[in-house]
C-alpha cells in the first residue's frame, strides 16, 4: 500500500501543478514539498491541514488511502497563475539567453582571430618554402615535408632525440645552410 508521501505526489499529479505551485498555494516552501514527495520526510499536521482545506481533499484518503481522493463536494481547484513567478522566470530566461548570445559573439570573434592567425601562418610557411627553394637553388621538386630528420645514432637507452645530430633532408647540415647566408 502506498504511503502518505505517494498520496501527496499523486495529488500534485492529479492537480497538474508543479511542486512549487502546490507549495505556494498552501503557504509552504517548495523544499519542504520536494522532500515529502521524494519520501525524505513525512508531512506535519500543518501541511496536512492546509492540503485538506485548500484542495478539498478527503482527509481519510490523505491519511489512509481509503475512500476517494476528493470529497463529494469537490470542485476542481484552479491554482492561480503566479504572474510574478512567471515574469521572474521569463526575465531570468531572457538574461540567460542574452548571456549566451554574448558568449556566442565572443566565440565568433575569437574564431575570426584564429582564422586570421592561421592565414598569416600559412603565408609565412609559403614564404619560408619559397626561401628554401631559392637557398637550395631549386625552383621545383622541393618537398614541404619536414626538413630535418634525426639520424638514428642515439645511444641505446636514450629517452629523447634532442641530442641527436640532425642532417638536412638534402644532405646538408643546418650550419652549412646558415653559412650559405640564406637564413
Amino acid at each position: 500500500m502506498e504511503g502518505i508521501n505517494e498520496r501527496i505526489k499523486a495529488l500534485i499529479d492529479e492537480l497538474k501543478v508543479s511542486n512549487y505551485a502546490f507549495a505556494k498555494k498552501i503557504n509552504k516552501s517548495s523544499t519542504a514539498i520536494n522532500m515529502i514527495v521524494k519520501g525524505d520526510t513525512k508531512p506535519g499536521y500543518e501541511i496536512l491541514e492546509a492540503i485538506v482545506e485548500k484542495f478539498n481533499v478527503n482527509p481519510t484518503w490523505l491519511l489512509t488511502g481509503s475512500e476517494t481522493m476528493f470529497g463529494s463536494d469537490h470542485k476542481p481547484t484552479e491554482l492561480p497563475v503566479d504572474k510574478d513567478y512567471l515574469s521572474d522566470h521569463l526575465e531570468k530566461l531572457e538574461e540567460y539567453f542574452e548571456s549566451l548570445m554574448a558568449q556566442q559573439k565572443h566565440l565568433l570573434v575569437q574564431l575570426d582571430t584564429k582564422d586570421q592567425q592561421l592565414q598569416t601562418k600559412d603565408e609565412q610557411i609559403e614564404h619560408l618554402h619559397e626561401m628554401l627553394k631559392m637557398a637550395l637553388g631549386k625552383s621545383e621538386g622541393v618537398s614541404i615535408e619536414p626538413v630535418c630528420e634525426a639520424e638514428s645514432k642515439a645511444k641505446k637507452g636514450a629517452r629523447t632525440p634532442f641530442f641527436m645530430p640532425f642532417k638536412h633532408k638534402f644532405g646538408y647540415t643546418p650550419s652549412a645552410l646558415m653559412v650559405a647566408g640564406s637564413f
